[in-house]
């Protein structure tokens, strides 16, 4: 099923100034946590590695989206965001439905 990508306005400005070939990708990484783990979403500024068959490629606007396959969402909506944090600023997701 196809997904329904958005990304924010201050998100755009963000890999447009911080990836010249205007790309991204959204997988799921395991984080490791005591007695469990747990699987949160990761956005890179970049083509994975290794992408053949395992993700599917999207864009909006002027930019190239690849998103892992796994990748589940709520309601068929995924949200890039920015979060600011002092003088960080790092590319979020948000509607992935996490498995805990």
């Amino acid at each position: 099923m196809k997904l329904k990508i958005i990304i924010t306005d201050d998100a755009l400005k963000y890999i447009r100034e911080k990836s010249h070939e205007k790309i991204i990708s959204i997988k799921k990484v395991i984080i490791p946590g005591g007695w469990c783990t747990s699987e949160g979403p990761v956005v890179s500024l970049n083509a994975p590695k290794g992408r053949g068959g395992f993700y599917d490629e999207y864009e909006y606007e002027d930019v190239k989206i690849y998103v892992a396959k796994d990748i589940e969402s709520h309601n068929n909506t995924l949200t890039v965001g920015l979060v600011k944090f002092l003088f960080f600023k790092n590319l979020r997701v948000d509607g992935v439905r996490i498995m805990l």
